[in-house]
């Protein structure tokens, strides 16, 4: 990079977090906590098949083996489907005890986990320290320490309720811990658009599971892909949110893939279809 002479160089990160030192015997218990709690939760199917990541045997792989399976699903069933890419703001930190105790007694995990977890998130705080100095003693009340053994498992049990939103034979969701898509078919793009706008706005939707839960969409990420083989001549409409219009993009993102609208697999920049997103 150039720069006028003399004139001193700084690079800020566009996003970072600071290194959380753990008591080290406290990851011991939270690792024993966290192992027995996932035990139990596959054990007694607690969780929804569909909801991947942080699970023994489930990889990033499956999701979009899932994910591509249900599209051409469609296709050969003569219809079209839209997949919705939602962005959840700072999901681990966010997270609400209350609600998350509230979680873990619906999906019925032990008391005695139950008990252990409230109080882990009770009387908590934290200092931070940097170029010597240490500040004084701040109080935590909110979110899962992310990185803590228990921060997975937790979390899983927070967002579940996500994958209970779909409720129709042509509804559905897929989770990789945070990464949430709301999927939809139908004949139309306008149709699997008013379902997936359903699916964000009805009672115990996505967005009052985000309100709820303290875990905010950043909507303008929020990614739309029309999936239609190639050779299909649909055409496309935007999807029609309160917040924001969005429109349907070429390809996008998703768990380190690039996921294109025709299921090609080449890598491509995402981008819109027309006009920029509203």
């Amino acid at each position: 990079m150039l720069r006028k002479p003399g004139k001193p160089r700084y690079d800020v990160p566009k996003a970072y977090r600071p290194i959380v030192l753990l008591n080290t015997m406290w990851k011991v218990l939270a690792a024993i906590v966290a192992n027995h709690i996932s035990f139990l939760t596959e054990k007694h199917q607690l969780l929804p098949a569909n909801h991947f990541g942080g699970r023994s045997g489930q990889t990033t792989a499956d999701t979009l083996h899932l994910l591509t399976y249900k599209v051409k699903e469609a296709w050969r069933s003569g219809k079209i489907a839209a997949v919705l890419f939602l962005d959840i703001e700072g999901a681990f930190p966010n997270a609400v005890p209350a609600k998350l105790l509230q979680n873990l007694k619906k999906r019925g995990i032990l008391s005695k986990y139950t008990e252990f977890v409230s109080g882990m998130l009770q009387d908590r705080s934290t200092m931070l320290k940097f170029d010597g100095y240490t500040s004084d003693p701040i109080k935590i009340d909110n979110g899962i320490g992310q990185g803590d053994p228990l921060s997975m498992v937790l979390y899983q049990l927070y967002n579940t309720d996500l994958l209970d939103v779909p409720k129709d034979k042509n509804e559905d969701a897929l989770a990789y811990v945070d990464n949430t898509i709301l999927l939809a078919t139908a004949k139309t793009f306008s149709k699997v658009h008013v379902t997936l706008a359903s699916m964000m706005e009805r009672e115990g939707g996505i967005l009052e599971w985000s309100k709820m839960h303290n875990s905010p969409l950043e909507f303008s990420k929020l990614a739309l892909i029309d999936f239609t083989h190639r050779n299909s001549r649909k055409e496309r409409s935007m999807l029609q949110l309160p917040q924001r219009c969005i429109e349907p993009v070429i390809s996008t993102k998703y768990l380190g893939v690039i996921l294109d609208q025709n299921l090609n697999w080449k890598p491509q920049q995402a981008h819109a279809i027309g006009k920029g997103t509203k």
